[in-house]
């Protein structure tokens, strides 16, 4: 991360803001090292530095931060995405979703009840990881591939550190998953990390291979982690694997994308 990044990617509305990434520190310190910070962490610099007047609260019951109202208005919602990028509807906690080196936020006012859609979905994977005792167990995960397709139920997911310069002790990510998997000899992967493809700035691991199938040019794997009872598009933002934190979604879908 450039620690003196000056960014003019955050958007409120029609209104655009520049802030100094060295300046930025994280109101999730059990998530992330020092140095990180997320989406919602631009917010709440730009409320303290007063550009915004920003109301908000950690919501325990969904394991976030939400936003209360921004200048006095209510129902905001967030699009987001990396380095070349481009907008992508989701239902990702916006204090999950790090800030990297040439991201884009951009806030929008939603519809009341596909916020409250998302934050139902926030709810049960809450709820779901306490009737784990606190251990990430994913009831499906699907893997399609160009020629064949698996599934494994109730699979835990145990944290291998790979982004420990980033993220806390334990936390895990669509990266633990196939780490977990891979160790359990029930998939063949080839996991890399990549600085750039192409123009684009990564800095993060990429599923290169999996079960044979090889990514080439703008071939290769996707994914998306979601809830069988809710689609709309919301699960497939492009997140790199390595800084998808997952809490207990009901499944992850990896597919291949010709």
């Amino acid at each position: 991360m450039n620690k003196s990044d000056i960014s003019p990617n955050v958007w409120i509305g029609d209104e655009s803001f520049l802030f100094d990434s060295s300046e930025l520190e994280t109101v999730s310190p059990d998530l992330y090292n020092p140095g990180y910070f997320s989406m919602f962490d631009v917010m709440v610099h730009l409320g303290s530095q007063g550009h915004i007047d920003l109301k908000y609260e950690f919501e325990p019951s969904m394991n976030t931060h939400i936003i209360n109202s921004i200048n006095g208005e209510k129902n905001w919602w967030y699009f987001a995405f990396y380095h070349e990028g481009s907008p992508e509807q989701n239902a990702y906690r916006m204090d999950h979703y790090l800030w990297k080196e040439g991201a884009t936020l951009r806030l929008y006012k939603a519809d009341p009840s596909f916020l409250e859609t998302i934050y139902h979905l926030f709810r049960e994977e809450v709820k779901r990881r306490e009737e784990n005792n606190g251990k990430l167990i994913l009831n499906k995960i699907i893997i399609r591939g160009a020629n064949l397709e698996k599934a494994f139920e109730d699979v835990e997911v145990i944290s291998f550190n790979m982004m420990k310069d980033i993220y806390r002790e334990g936390t895990t990510t669509v990266l633990d998953m196939l780490m977990t998997l891979k160790e359990q000899n029930r998939i063949d992967c080839d996991i890399k990390w990549f600085k750039r493809y192409g123009k684009a700035i990564i800095n993060d691991y990429w599923l290169v291979s999996l079960d044979g199938d090889k990514f080439a040019g703008r071939v290769g794997w996707a994914y998306e982690v979601g809830s069988f009872k809710v689609w709309r598009g919301l699960h497939r933002p492009h997140i790199p694997i390595g800084c998808r934190v997952l809490i207990s979604p009901d499944y992850v879908e990896f597919f291949w994308h010709p």
